[in-house]
């Protein structure tokens, strides 16, 4: 016991390795997901959702141009010209 305690050995500490980089990328993008959570949450609130939450539209008319394409300014821009 005494050998022990007149050569101590010496402690170094561990270097950072790429482990230790992808552990603070990943603790990084757990931090952004729950800020954009906590965002969508303060926009859209906790549930329960308030009554009437969803509110389905009715379908378009026969001659009508498709929704969502991006078409409906072109299309009610040549209804113009015509």
């Amino acid at each position: 016991m005494q050998a022990s305690l007149s050569n101590p050995q010496q402690y170094r500490p561990p270097r950072a390795d790429i482990y230790t980089v992808l552990l603070a990328i990943a603790l990084v993008a757990v931090i952004v997901g729950c800020v954009f959570l906590f965002l969508e949450v303060s926009d859209y609130g906790s549930p329960p959702y308030p009554e009437g939450g969803v509110t389905v539209q009715a379908a378009p008319e026969a001659g009508s141009p498709p929704v969502g394409l991006g078409l409906q300014r072109f299309y009610s821009e040549v209804r113009c010209l015509t």
